[in-house]
């Protein structure tokens, strides 16, 4: 849209994608955040504790 000289309207167009695309990921990177949390991450460590 752009090359054809109309930047306005392909700015709006990634904006409200954008806007929308964060509406859906916030929420569900909060509801799978917790699942996340509980993998084990296989580079870390070890925990030892004294």
């Amino acid at each position: 849209m752009a090359r054809k000289g109309r930047g306005g309207p392909a700015l709006a167009t990634a904006a409200i994608g954008s806007f929308i695309a964060g509406l859906i990921a916030t929420p569900a990177l909060a509801f799978i955040a917790p699942g996340w949390s509980r993998w084990p991450c296989p580079s870390a460590p070890p925990i030892i504790s004294l």
